[in-house]
C-alpha cells in the first residue's frame, strides 16, 4: 500500500512541478513584452530551475543577446538542450534544437583546439532533433577527422533531412567511392542534382567538373545543361 502511495505522491510531484515551470515561463513572457528584462530573467531562471526547456532556452538567449553575456548563456543552453533530448521535445515552435546547436557554436568559435568533444557531443544532439545543420556539420566534423563512415551516416541524415550540402556531400562519396561505398554514377549524380536543382551552386559546380573530366552518358547531357543554367554566371 505503501509503494502505491509513493507512486501516487511522485506523479503529483511531477505534475506540479511542470504546472509551476509552465507558469513562470508565462510570466517571463508577459514580462518581455513590457521589456522589464530583468523580472523576464528572474521568471525563466524559475521556470528553467523546474524543468521548463523553453524557461532555460529564453534565459540562455537573455544573457546571450541581451545581457552580451555569452559565458553565463551556456549552462542554460545545455540544460535545455539535455531537457529536449530527454523528452524529444517540439515546443511551440521555438527551435527545439537551438539550443544544443548554440552550444557546439559557442565551442566551435573558442576553437576545436580541446574542444572537439564537446563540439561533437552537442552537435550530434541537435542532429537527434533534426537540424539538417547540425547534421551536415558533423558529417564534415568526422571527415575532417577521417572518420568517413561516420560523416556518411550525418552526411546522409542531413540530405533526408533537406541540407543542400548534405547531399551534395554524399553525392560526391558515390562518385569517388569514399568511406568504403561502390562507386554508384547514378547515384552519385542524382543527389548532386538534388541540390544543384535547390539552386545549390556548388553541387552544380561538383557536378559539372565531375562530367567534364568523364564522358557524359547521352541520356543525362540535357540534365548537364540544366546545371548550367542553373549556375549565377555574370552575363556580358
Amino acid at each position: 500500500m505503501k509503494k502505491y502511495i509513493f507512486i501516487i505522491l511522485l506523479s503529483v510531484n511531477l505534475y506540479s512541478s511542470a504546472d509551476d515551470g509552465e507558469k513562470y515561463f508565462d510570466i517571463g513572457m508577459d514580462f518581455i513584452a513590457k521589456k522589464n528584462y530583468d523580472d523576464a530573467i528572474k521568471n525563466y531562471k524559475k521556470a528553467c530551475d523546474y524543468g521548463h526547456g523553453d524557461g532555460c532556452y529564453f534565459l540562455g538567449d537573455l544573457y546571450a543577446h541581451l545581457k552580451k553575456e555569452r559565458d553565463m548563456a551556456i549552462p542554460f543552453y545545455k540544460q535545455s538542450c539535455n531537457i529536449r533530448i530527454k523528452e524529444k521535445l517540439r515546443i511551440q515552435g521555438y527551435g527545439e534544437f537551438g539550443p544544443c546547436r548554440n552550444v557546439a557554436l559557442y565551442f566551435i568559435d573558442k576553437g576545436l583546439r580541446g574542444n572537439e568533444d564537446i563540439i561533437e557531443e552537442y552537435m550530434k544532439k541537435s542532429c537527434d532533433l533534426n537540424n539538417f545543420t547540425s547534421c551536415a556539420n558533423l558529417g564534415k566534423f568526422y571527415y575532417m577527422h577521417k572518420r568517413e563512415k561516420e560523416s556518411i551516416i550525418f552526411m546522409k541524415k542531413a540530405c533526408d533531412l533537406g541540407s543542400n550540402i548534405g547531399c551534395d556531400s554524399i553525392g560526391q562519396f558515390y562518385l569517388e567511392g569514399i568511406g568504403g561505398l561502390k562507386k554508384d554514377y547514378e547515384k552519385g549524380i542524382s543527389l548532386l542534382n538534388k541540390a544543384c536543382n535547390n539552386k545549390y551552386e556548388e553541387a552544380c559546380i561538383h557536378k559539372i567538373a565531375y562530367q567534364l573530366e568523364n564522358k557524359i552518358p547521352e541520356k543525362d547531357k540535357e540534365e548537364f545543361s540544366s546545371s548550367l543554367k542553373n549556375l549565377n554566371i555574370p552575363k556580358d
